[in-house]
């Protein structure tokens, strides 16, 4: 696995206790970037917080994360379910979400999204927190509501069929 070289970059704000994304760069308290990893081009998507370097706007150094990388071999080959049959699962299964932004109290108590907005499906692995194995996924990038809140979602299903596969 590797780091991909051109980083995501995000501009928060501090408002009260919670901190919110902005794309005013101006009024940004915290200006991140995130060094996603990726198997062979392909996404990688952990649990834990992907590498990542902060800093506030004077360009001190907030925060480093790091995540040690696991060397990665094949066990077996999976077919990998349709697109098309991955939305359908996705309408069905009862706990889709990998991330709410922003997380506040209220939308990490609830969990549940209405009225979802799905932008981007792209297949990509997942390695669930402790383990070595990781998973293919499909991964659908989107907005909703969360307690009345506008949220950006990232849902994913398993994207091999349960019967090869415990999906993650």
């Amino acid at each position: 696995s590797n780091l991909n070289t051109e980083p995501k970059i995000t501009y928060q704000k501090v408002q009260e206790e919670n901190i919110h994304n902005t794309e005013n760069i101006r009024e940004a308290s915290l200006i991140t970037f995130y060094f996603e990893s990726a198997i062979d081009s392909i996404p990688l998507i952990e649990n834990i917080s992907p590498t990542s370097v902060a800093y506030d706007p004077q360009g001190n150094l907030i925060s480093l994360r790091y995540s040690s990388q696991i060397e990665t071999q094949p066990q077996q080959e999976y077919p990998i379910i349709k697109l098309e049959d991955a939305i359908n699962t996705l309408k069905s299964t009862t706990k889709p979400v990998l991330s709410i932004a922003p997380l506040t109290d209220i939308v990490a108590s609830t969990k549940v999204a209405q009225q979802v907005e799905i932008q981007k499906a792209y297949l990509a692995y997942y390695q669930p927190t402790g383990q070595n194995l990781i998973h293919p996924i499909w991964v659908f990038e989107g907005k909703g509501m969360v307690s009345g809140q506008n949220v950006a979602l990232l849902l994913a299903v398993g994207a091999i069929k349960p019967k090869y596969f415990k999906t993650p």
